[in-house]
């Protein structure tokens, strides 16, 4: 176990390395809001755990390795983040959409056949109305429904 502890660390670390570079590069350009400031904070947050060096013992080893493992999250969900920030709202309801409906069990339900099964999922509607919205409000020439 302390072997391949020291390996998850080590590819932890590595992964912070690459990806602290691509959020700094997607939060640089961009106008300094909240999200900014906080992507620039959690950059800050991991160097910080980088330069940390655990103590000797084993439970001192698992809780920086899962420290690491919590900032390279975040770092991730501020660079998706980042790059979600240009999309059209008809491309942001479509995507919600396609994200739930593969984790709804009522959406993924199959017949029989393989077909659907299009069991009722209110969050689902929900979802579908919005994206049925935005793209009304595309086509409208005003950009009203």
């Amino acid at each position: 176990m302390p072997g391949e502890l020291d390996t998850l660390t080590l590819t932890l670390r590595g992964h912070l390395a690459l990806i602290i570079p691509e959020v700094e590069r997607a939060a640089g350009p961009r106008p300094k809001d909240t999200s900014t400031f906080c992507a620039l904070g959690c950059i800050g947050e991991a160097r910080g755990k980088l330069r940390h060096t655990p103590g000797a013992t084993l439970q001192s080893r698992v809780a920086h390795a899962r420290c690491l493992a919590r900032v390279l999250h975040a770092l991730c969900d501020h660079y998706e983040r980042f790059a979600i920030k240009g999309e059209t709202r008809e491309q942001t309801a479509l995507r919600r959409l396609g994200e739930h409906s593969v984790k709804c069990p009522a959406c993924r339900t199959l017949d029989d056949e393989g077909a659907n099964a299009n069991l009722p999922c209110a969050e689902g509607e929900r979802m579908y109305d919005e994206y049925r919205q935005a793209r009304r409000a595309k086509a409208s020439p005003l950009g009203h429904p």
